[in-house]
């Protein structure tokens, strides 16, 4: 085990909460407390260095949720940055949901700079002769376990990249597991926990009644969301939103109307560790999880890693 330098921070009383709090890579401790300030460390495991590094920004997180502002490091030490508010590991993974507000008209929930972002997208988009509508934003973590059961269990269809169905009764668990993650996240490791991740379609190019599939016959040539999406290929970067499965890269299939705001979706993404999500497998009732839990590793290089970041391109 090693130590990582600890970190100072300005507070304006003692009140600071963080003692002792464990995480799946180690926990942290308050070295010095006085009304003016405190020092706090992280004792790690031998981790890679995602870890060492998520460990740091939760270190941060704590700081500033217990009013300590702004987290600044000792000199020669670690520096973490301020910008955002990070995200504790409930929140994180979607099992709690404090991070997010709830919105109406339209109906989503989301992280209030997101959804302040987004509304004024949707106000640009409204001039247009666009509709945006949230069709999916924050999901929990109940919600994607049942998605994943669903699918496990054959209840709900399983998708080829082109949007046909599979013959479920063909495919061993393995097969399921590549297929379920081709489209749908590991519970823990969906980005729609992080409040950050808004689906869309077009509320103004459909008739009442009809249920969107957000599948790519919906989005291509002569698809009901066509002109969404041209539309949308010229302005989220304006709002600081981007398409992280713009394509396939081996991992998700595309899903362009998936949208992420970068600036929250990116420190939330460089949080997850294949140890938190593990941590989180393993007490969750989830079938297939003795399959998955040897896997998450590579789940984690092939499917959370793996995107296309801010200005990789268009879909």
């Amino acid at each position: 085990m090693g130590w990582v330098k600890p970190l100072w921070c300005a507070a304006p009383c003692a009140a600071f909460v963080a003692s002792d709090e464990l995480y799946p890579f180690g926990s942290a401790h308050v070295l010095r407390l006085t009304t003016r300030s405190v020092a706090i460390a992280v004792k790690l495991r031998d981790v890679p260095s995602h870890a060492k590094i998520a460990a740091c920004q939760h270190i941060a997180f704590i700081g500033r949720n217990a009013g300590i502002f702004p987290v600044r490091p000792l000199r020669g030490f670690i520096n973490v940055p301020a910008t955002h508010r990070m995200l504790n590991n409930h929140e994180l993974t979607g099992r709690v949901r404090t991070h997010v507000k709830q919105y109406e008209e339209p109906t989503f929930a989301a992280q209030p700079e997101v959804a302040k972002a987004f509304l004024a997208m949707r106000e640009k988009a409204r001039r247009a002769g666009i509709d945006l509508i949230p069709y999916s934003s924050f999901r929990d973590f109940r919600t994607q376990l049942r998605i994943w059961n669903g699918k496990f269990s054959g209840k709900k269809p399983l998708y080829d990249m082109d949007g046909r169905v599979r013959d479920f009764a063909s495919l061993s668990e393995l097969d399921i597991i590549d297929c379920i993650l081709n489209w749908s996240a590991l519970p823990g490791g969906s980005r729609h926990q992080w409040g950050t991740e808004i689906d869309v379609i077009d509320g103004a190019s459909v008739s009442p009644g009809y249920v969107p599939k957000l599948l790519p016959e919906e989005v291509s040539a002569g698809g009901v969301f066509e002109a969404l999406h041209h539309w949308l290929d010229e302005n989220i970067a304006e709002f600081g939103f981007f398409r992280p499965y713009a394509s396939y890269n081996g991992g998700m299939y595309p899903e362009p109307w998936h949208l992420s705001f970068e600036a929250a979706s990116t420190p939330a993404l460089r949080q997850v560790t294949p140890e938190l999500l593990t941590a989180v497998i393993r007490r969750a009732d989830m079938l297939g999880k003795d399959v998955v839990l040897p896997l998450i590793p590579q789940i984690y290089e092939r499917h959370i890693l793996n995107i296309n970041g801010p200005g990789t391109g268009q879909r």
